[in-house]
């Protein structure tokens, strides 16, 4: 299936309702058409079709008691969301009522999207993802800029260990 964390959080705000701006990226795949194919109720002018590059995907496989026992991803195009690609849509996040930003993307872009939303007083919802990536924001001074975070125990405790460092 596909995984993309900011694509389930833009769909749950697009079936409330509300209309927001979807800032991604997929392969040029099979993945993607059927993503963008039941993403069509969503705004996706901010989504990019990539030559060469897969979709991002997660396979979960879970125990007969409901706990994940393993996780297989490619998450590489996450990759290429980067600080140059948001320059397209920095006048859609300067308006914005709320930045959306997950811990797929590399540090670089959460610094980068922070910036902006910090210029133009835009409130910062960060979604950790999981445990390895909830530490991002701290790895640059990021971290000062969100508002809002919806972190798990073991995520929480992530972001806790890297923030006691600064």
């Amino acid at each position: 299936r596909s995984s993309d964390l900011g694509r389930n959080l833009a769909d749950g705000l697009s079936r409330l309702g509300m209309a927001p701006l979807f800032i991604s990226v997929v392969g040029s795949d099979r993945l993607s058409e059927s993503v963008l194919r039941y993403c069509s109720h969503m705004d996706l002018r901010g989504i990019s079709r990539l030559q060469g590059h897969n979709t991002a995907s997660y396979c979960a496989f879970i125990t007969e008691q409901g706990e994940l026992s393993l996780g297989l991803v490619d998450f590489d195009i996450h990759h290429q969301i980067t600080g140059h690609y948001l320059l397209e849509f920095e006048e859609h996040i300067r308006r914005a009522a709320l930045l959306c930003i997950d811990g797929n993307v590399p540090v670089s872009t959460i610094q980068y999207a922070c910036r902006i939303a910090k210029e133009s007083r835009v409130p910062v919802c960060y979604e950790p993802t999981d445990q390895n990536k909830a530490s991002k924001p701290f790895l640059s001074d990021a971290w000062k800029e969100l508002t809002y975070t919806s972190p798990n125990l073991l995520e929480l405790r992530a972001m806790d260990q890297r923030s006691e460092e600064h």
